[in-house]
């Protein structure tokens, strides 16, 4: 059946088939389009989400406000100091 229209059929199947390619084409170019916007997504999530790992936000402040700091910052022992 595929030979015969190739080899010169009635105009109507060759419109079918010529309307086949060109829909074929659209289904293509969309769904290469759609891949590329899904990479791009999943790229722009992936950093986002690196980001978020290797991002530290900085400390927040001590719940006790009468707590005072240690005289040494280099003192990180958990004994208390009079």
């Amino acid at each position: 059946m595929h030979s015969a229209s190739c080899a010169g059929g009635d105009d109507a199947s060759a419109a079918r088939i010529s309307a086949l390619r060109l829909c074929w084409r659209a289904v293509h170019w969309f769904s290469t389009g759609l891949l590329i916007a899904l990479s791009a997504g999943t790229a722009g999530w992936a950093g986002w989400l690196l980001r978020r790992l290797f991002v530290v936000e900085p400390a927040a402040a001590s719940a006790d406000p009468g707590r005072s700091e240690p005289d040494d910052p280099d003192d990180h022992s958990e004994e208390q100091h009079p």
